[in-house]
């Protein structure tokens, strides 16, 4: 394994986060990219039976993606192991386009305490 996958493997992940525990994961060699336009491209082709996606890819393609989707987001950098979750406002993957998403929730490991 190389790059997002070795860092957080999804089963280990998905086992770690009880909201993923029961949802279909898989690795995809696609998101193995530093490129923006390669994480829109893969989101855009996904299948519309797919409601939600949960990816987990490298910067600075996460950022640059959140930024392009987000008109209202400006982000310098999305750390290593920040969240960011966004609501898409578009009934089909395929219509994925600047300024499209709101930011709905974010954490980033500087705001978890040492408890």
């Amino acid at each position: 394994m190389r790059g997002a996958a070795g860092t957080a493997y999804p089963h280990g992940l998905c086992e770690g986060w009880p909201a993923l525990g029961d949802q279909v994961h898989c690795t995809e060699e696609d998101l193995y990219t530093f490129s923006c336009g390669d994480l829109l491209q893969w989101i855009a082709g996904q299948d519309d039976t797919h409601r939600a996606l949960f990816v987990i890819a490298h910067n600075p393609a996460l950022t640059d993606l959140v930024n392009t989707l987000t008109r209202q987001y400006s982000l310098d950098n999305l750390p290593t192991a920040g969240y960011i979750e966004l609501a898409l406002q578009i009934d089909h993957w395929r219509n994925l386009l600047q300024g499209c998403a709101v930011v709905r929730y974010s954490l980033f490991p500087k705001q978890l305490n040492d408890h």
